[in-house]
């Protein structure tokens, strides 16, 4: 599979394996009555902060857990390219030379992304690059990634995805049509109606189709959903409707691509059993489905858009039906008479802005939202109702908006993970003169301002409307690099542990993968040994105790494992006879175990 190259794309592959481990610091929570509280209980969270840290420090969590991740990351206009990451020099010369961060150490949110830097496309693929590959390990294995985007990036972020994802986890690309007049500022070309959505699986297999609400669909889009005339009929599971045929109509997905859905389905038709077996397998009795024909010039097979175990599962969930030809086709059952397969066109949606004004009392805040509709077509064409929704770019926050209007009107369970730099709004602008300082600001208005909306809206809906605020902290250890001046005897006693008092074990681990460059994602278990937490990482790659004071049994128990590595913190020693000792400990039970003391 071709791939696309720019400067500096050999640094950026591991950067995000490098980015420190950084822990999220509660700030504060709002109940579903806007009010502060001590914390709320919600599962929806704000993260004040840069996203690429903030992804590392949900992985602990939300690892393969996040259903479904909307962006709207910066189009590379060439303003507003506040995202540069350092690969190659220096953090503190990098920053300067980038302009990232001013001559006061902070971030530079004025800085311009322009041609005549040279690294124009390479800045925006390698920032997004860095993200994606976070974002696919919070994907969990059903999940889907939708993504905005215009003309100025669009070709290079599909072959982005292609190579993040796998090209054959596309989905769709939509065409969002949020301006039918067109925009008349350009002067070249034809005037733009539309945007771009780019759609990947973490599997294709696993995700499922999406669909859409139809009585939605028909109010928002007329144009594009009408009729919905279904051949309907009744099994002993009640009343279905005839779906599309099974077999994939993409020709990239092949025996080459996807050699475990090419096979043949076989059909009883006495007992109408449902079966797969091998292509051009003898059967008397029953008529054999093959895949359909490839008419790439290249591949034989079309693939089927269930696998073989799918099929085993919900054989009752297909039928057989004769074709024209006196052959047979399989079709899928819908059980879901409310909801069609959504289409790669969403017109008649305009942008957010007067609906962000509504909220405002008529003032503009915020420079091009996404509108809530376009959102909730989206995330509601994701199968499910209780699931994580993340937002990278969150803006305005009207992902979060749409989350809480979506739960509202079907009764889902969906929860919301907005991230956003604490951008400065501008001085002259009307958010600033309205009170708000920062973009996060303004998301958190907003939010508590559409669940005010949504609660009156939907009187006995219950949704979740409130959420709790978080920063991107520190890592793990402390500052404690001081001047020999500085250094007294009452001093040396504060910075025996070199460990913030309020990380956890799980904070400490998880660093420590990172550290020494294993998987965050290896499955670890945890027991009790002589009154002490052992943490065991992959069955034997890592052994942690973070305890003070562990006594030599527990060091020896922890050595009989064997593990390749061995971790305690500096205060589980006493002195330095006790380190001496631990190190002739793994001499002579494990000598292949290397020992590292936080």
């Amino acid at each position: 599979m071709p791939t696309l190259e720019w400067i500096g794309k050999s640094k950026v592959i591991n950067h995000h394996q490098k980015v420190p481990f950084r822990v999220l610091e509660r700030k504060y929570s709002f109940d579903e009555n806007g009010q502060h509280s001590e914390d709320n209980g919600s599962e929806n969270m704000i993260i004040r902060g840069d996203n690429l840290e903030a992804l590392k420090a949900l992985l602990p969590r939300y690892e393969g857990r996040v259903k479904c991740i909307y962006i709207d990351p910066p189009y590379n206009t060439g303003n507003d390219f506040i995202y540069p990451d350092s690969f190659v020099m220096d953090r503190g010369v990098y920053h300067g030379a980038s302009g990232y961060r001013d001559a006061e150490g902070k971030i530079n949110f004025q800085r311009k992304n322009t041609f005549s830097d040279g690294r124009y496309h390479s800045d925006w693929c390698s920032m997004l690059f860095s993200r994606l590959l976070l974002a696919r390990s919070l994907l969990s294995p059903d999940g889907v990634i939708l993504i905005s985007i215009d003309d100025h990036e669009s070709a290079n972020l599909k072959k982005i995805c292609d190579e993040v994802f796998g090209e054959s986890n596309y989905l769709n690309q939509f065409a969002w049509v949020s301006n039918i007049t067109g925009r008349q500022i350009s002067g070249r070309g034809a005037a733009k109606t539309w945007e771009s959505v780019l759609a990947y699986a973490r599997d294709i297999d696993a995700c499922g189709s999406l669909s859409i609400d139809i009585r939605f669909a028909r109010e928002k889009m007329p144009d594009a959903y009408k009729g919905f005339r279904r051949d309907v009929r009744t099994d002993r599971l009640g009343p279905f409707a005839v779906g599309d045929p099974l077999y994939n109509h993409n020709r990239k997905f092949n025996e080459e691509t996807r050699p475990n859905l090419v096979f043949s389905i076989f059909y009883q038709p006495q007992t109408q059993e449902i079966s797969t077996g091998a292509i051009g397998e003898r059967r008397p009795g029953w008529f054999e489905l093959p895949p359909h024909a490839n008419g790439d010039g290249v591949h034989k097979y079309h693939a089927w858009r269930w696998s073989r175990q799918k099929i085993a599962d919900e054989p009752y969930n297909l039928i057989v039906l004769p074709t024209a030809s006196g052959r047979y086709e399989i079709h899928t059952k819908i059980r879901d008479f409310g909801r069609t397969l959504l289409k790669d066109v969403i017109p008649d949606i305009p942008n957010g802005d007067a609906e962000l004004r509504k909220l405002f009392g008529g003032r503009k805040l915020f420079d091009y939202p996404k509108s809530v509709d376009l959102l909730r077509t989206l995330i509601g064409s994701v199968p499910g109702k209780d699931f994580v929704c993340l937002d990278l770019f969150s803006g305005s926050a009207t992902t979060a908006h749409a989350v809480m209007r979506l739960n509202a009107e079907d009764g889902g369970r969906r929860s919301f993970i907005m991230v956003q730099l604490p951008e400065p709004c501008g001085e002259k602008s009307e958010a600033a003169q309205a009170g708000f300082q920062t973009i996060c600001e303004i998301g958190k208005a907003r939010i508590r301002r559409a669940g005010d909306q949504i609660r009156t809206e939907f009187p006995g809906a219950c949704p979740d409307i409130g959420f709790r605020v978080f920063r991107v902290d520190e890592g793990c250890r402390k500052e404690v690099l001081y001047p020999p001046e500085e250094i007294s005897q009452p001093l040396i006693g504060q910075t025996v542990s070199n460990i913030r008092e309020d990380r956890t074990d799980l904070d400490l681990l998880y660093a420590c993968l990172l550290d020494l460059g294993l998987g965050i994602h290896l499955p670890h278990t945890s027991r009790v040994v002589g009154g002490c937490t052992v943490h065991r990482v992959d069955g034997g790659v890592l052994a942690a105790c973070f305890d003070a004071g562990v006594p030599d049994t527990v060091i020896r128990d922890i050595a009989a494992s064997r593990p390749q590595w061995a971790v305690f913190r500096d205060s589980a020693f006493a002195s330095d006879a006790a380190k001496i000792n631990v190190t002739e400990i793994f001499k002579s039970l494990s000598p292949g175990t290397r020992v590292q003391v936080l």
